[in-house]
């Protein structure tokens, strides 16, 4: 039977699209988030044609164990292999060594707890995000920016939630963010950094350079978006003073932030991302609970926040890491509106009298007057495009609107900053080396 499109089983408990063509078929799935929302999401499709006449109630049943008024963690054990989480760990804090650090708050939904890094086989394993897929398996690689991202296993019943994870590494660093694509607001995700060695050098001022990725959902809507950016940190061993186990200085900055789809089109509007002092654990090298901050383009106001945590890694603390988590204006940049001053010129007019023959003259008058690309109208133009990721770039003003005789004297450009409408939460890594 084939149904409607634009409805799914979760909902309603039935099926209400099923599209079979060239022996394939999708399933377009609409689902009750955990927050009451629905969604529309595209489960992959299949090698050959099949009808759908399984019953759905039990993949319902299943939203329903979900549907709750905050995110919960679920309890699995963590993965097998190296560089991974222990299966001991307990699945509201994984954070138990120094060298293994999640950006875990299962209240917000960053319930990540143990990652397998299967690089040389091209996979990750990732636990305890819902509904990612069999065995939590993230497969496909491809390139952005200075790592990869990876995609979750969707079959006709079983990873319902499209993810995505990204994936940065260096000698002695590897770090994974994830999240899942279509749960009609920041869902589900987290972030990880791992680490194989570390050692404090006794003194000095260093600087680390690398690669920064990240993925976005939003407050109150579908979608997600890659996010890959170039990365400064700086780093003071012995100043600040050790006081009690803590010491030195960390700061640092995320620029060049480059924003993408999942389908690869290309979105604009992220400004640079500033990392705040922080100290540093003497004995293990960690840091935690960094301020992170950015800005709405072109002005001081900020636009969004959040943390950073992360540690020194290799011999002599030849690199660092760090997980992040920001909040804010999805969008923001700068809009320019062209400006013209005219004039309006009107030529001496002379006039006789026909019976006394005497002649007035009226001198030429000039009238001068400025327009602005800057309206009601054009500025709600410029808001969709804002908060749709596209660049606006400059909006001239449309002559035919001037009146009757104008001439155009001069232009000038003046700006003002927008942000969107609507909130992101992005979670990302860090890594980076001298």
């Amino acid at each position: 039977m084939v149904y409607a499109a634009g409805y799914t089983p979760f909902d309603s408990l039935c099926v209400e699209q099923v599209i079979v063509a060239k022996e394939s078929m999708i399933w377009r799935c609409k689902t009750l988030t955990p927050r009451g929302d629905h969604l529309v999401n595209t489960v992959t499709k299949i090698s050959r044609p099949i009808l759908m006449t399984r019953s759905i109630a039990i993949l319902a049943s299943l939203f329903l164990l979900i549907a709750c008024d905050t995110p919960q963690p679920f309890t699995f054990g963590g993965g097998d292999g190296g560089d991974e989480t222990e299966d001991t760990l307990d699945p509201r804090d994984p954070n138990d060594t120094d060298d293994n650090k999640f950006l875990f708050d299962a209240e917000r939904g960053l319930t990540m707890n143990s990652v397998e890094y299967n690089i040389d086989d091209q996979e990750l394993i990732i636990n305890n995000l819902p509904f990612d897929g069999p065995d939590g398996r993230y497969i496909n690689p491809v390139n952005l920016g200075g790592g990869q991202v990876f995609e979750s296993i969707q079959t006709l019943t079983t990873g319902i939630v499209k993810h995505y994870a990204v994936y940065v590494s260096s000698d002695h660093i590897q770090g994974v963010a994830a999240a899942g694509e279509n749960w009609g607001d920041f869902g589900y995700g987290g972030a990880n950094i791992v680490r194989d060695s570390f050692s404090l050098p006794n003194e000095g001022e260093y600087v680390f350079t690398g690669d920064y990725l990240g993925v976005r959902t939003f407050g109150d809507r579908s979608g997600l978006e890659m996010v890959s950016a170039d990365v400064t940190m700086a780093l003071d061993i012995l100043d600040f003073d050790p006081v009690e186990g803590v010491q030195g200085a960390i700061i640092g900055w995320i620029s060049n932030r480059s924003l993408e789809n999942s389908d690869g089109s290309p979105r604009f509007g992220a400004t640079q991302v500033f990392l705040r002092l922080i100290e540093f654990t003497t004995d293990n090298g960690n840091f935690a609970e960094g301020s992170a901050v950015y800005y709405a383009a072109g002005t001081p106001d900020q636009a969004g926040d959040g943390t950073y945590e992360g540690f020194l890694a290799g011999t002599d603390a030849i690199e660092i890491g760090a997980n992040i988590v920001l909040e804010g204006a999805d969008y923001t940049q700068v809009v320019y509106y062209e400006v013209v001053d005219y004039e309006i010129t009107t030529p001496e007019q002379v006039f006789v009298n026909p019976v006394t023959g005497m002649v007035t003259t009226i001198p030429a008058t000039v009238v001068t007057g400025t327009a602005s690309a800057a309206n009601g109208e054009t500025r709600e133009f410029a808001q969709n495009l804002v908060d749709s990721g596209i660049q606006v770039g400059t909006i001239n003003v449309d002559l035919a609107t001037l009146p009757d005789g104008a001439v155009v004297t001069s232009t000038r450009i003046e700006s003002e900053p927008i942000s969107s409408t609507f909130d992101a939460r992005e979670v990302g890594v860090i890594v980076a080396a001298q």
